[in-house]
């Protein structure tokens, strides 16, 4: 399996160009996760970048988008849940969202919401916010067989 390289993206919140400019800069990412806030900025990038894939899921911003509000997805060894946050009131706490990401088997769970950045092990899970875009924050990840790196990053402004 050939090492993958990922941007994580959430909460927008009509910064839709910055996410353009960070994956034009990087041609070795491939993939792209957005944790939701909002939808119609990652649908743009899309359209910018119609040959990355791209893996979306909705925030409590984004009403009645059909995209779901959580999802899994398998990238090389690690089963991914993804989802932005606020169904499992992740400002007063991770213990309900660790608890998901147990039942649904994740070995990592990544999420927005907070607008806060953190990379941290909660009950032995990997749970990763890139923070919010609107402040110029994302996360990359590189995924490597049964490796998996995260590197929390702040856009530099020109």
């Amino acid at each position: 399996m050939m090492q993958q390289k990922i941007a994580v993206f959430s909460d927008s919140h009509g910064n839709w160009q910055d996410m353009v400019r960070i994956l034009q800069a990087a041609p070795e990412i491939r993939r792209v996760i957005f944790l939701g806030d909002v939808l119609d900025d990652i649908e743009t990038v899309q359209a910018y970048l119609p040959s990355l894939a791209f893996d979306v899921v909705k925030g409590n911003c984004d009403g009645y988008a059909q995209e779901s509000v959580e999802k899994c997805v398998q990238v090389g060894q690690h089963r991914l849940l993804l989802t932005h946050g606020h169904t499992y009131r992740v400002k007063s706490g991770l213990q309900l969202l660790v608890a998901r990401g147990r039942a649904v088997e994740a070995n990592a769970i990544f999420f927005g919401h907070t607008h806060c950045a953190t990379e941290q092990y909660e009950q032995g899970m990997l749970v990763v916010n890139p923070g919010s875009m609107n402040s110029h924050q994302y996360a990359e990840v590189t995924v490597d067989g049964a490796d998996m790196r995260v590197c929390l990053k702040r856009m530099e402004k020109e």
